[in-house]
């Protein structure tokens, strides 16, 4: 998996090169987003939904394609960790943790690049061209989880004074995006962006077996959302 990143790293950069062989308007951007961030696979069973707010800075040295980098905060709280019960063996019962807090938060910075179809659109006012999105980057997540019952317990009645010690996991990790996107241009220099994405992060997450949540080997998230972006053309 670590050579299909560096792949997908490596094509980034040949496209950002290889990007000013055309002979046209360059730009320069900024802009703003706001998505739905969605868990999916080994996330998907400790948390739900977020919202993801951050900008872009982008070049464009055609109509065809953009480099950009990217900013995003994204925090998940009230993770489903906080509502599972585990069964404690002295009794056979099932057993919450009315205190239990469980969130993760995310900062990312990833590098993209924009291919666009119908490029002969872009930068023309009433025009919308849609495009390829493709990103490599990291994502630092730090993730908390406390208040869980102590389940080792040996002597009824179970104490829910006892708890496990409280738990983080942080790290920064490598990270890849695909997607697809579509600009919409209000004006040669002011465009809608609306964008879908795929975010796969070659991070991990502790399991808690008692409580039935396995080790999250890679931390997998769609996001949908929208953005507005200032284009100024370039010297």
């Amino acid at each position: 998996m670590n050579q299909r990143l560096w792949v997908v790293t490596a094509g980034l950069a040949l496209l950002a090169s290889g990007a000013g062989a055309q002979e046209e308007a360059r730009w320069v951007g900024i802009g703003g987003f706001a998505s739905y961030n969605r868990p999916v696979m080994g996330m998907q069973s400790r948390f739900e939904q977020a919202g993801k707010f951050g900008g872009t800075f982008s070049y464009s040295p055609s109509a065809r394609r953009t480099v950009e980098v990217e900013y995003h905060h994204s925090s998940f709280g009230s993770g489903k960790l906080e509502k599972r019960m585990f069964t404690w063996q002295v009794d056979g019962k099932s057993y919450d943790s009315p205190g239990a807090k469980s969130d993760i938060i995310f900062d990312s910075v990833l590098f993209n690049a924009l291919i666009r179809k119908r490029a002969q659109n872009a930068f023309v006012q009433g025009k919308a061209t849609p495009y390829l999105a493709f990103g490599t980057g990291f994502f630092h997540y730090v993730s908390h989880v406390s208040g869980l019952i102590y389940p080792g317990q040996s002597k009824a009645p179970l104490s829910q004074v006892i708890k496990l010690n409280p738990s983080r996991d942080r790290r920064t990790a490598l990270a890849v995006s695909v997607g697809v996107g579509l600009e919409v241009f209000a004006s040669k220099s002011f465009a809608f962006d609306l964008r879908g994405r795929y975010n796969f992060v070659l991070g991990e997450l502790r399991p808690f077996e008692d409580w039935g949540v396995k080790k999250a080997a890679s931390l997998n998230m769609i996001d949908v959302g929208a953005g507005l972006k200032l284009y100024f053309k370039a010297k």
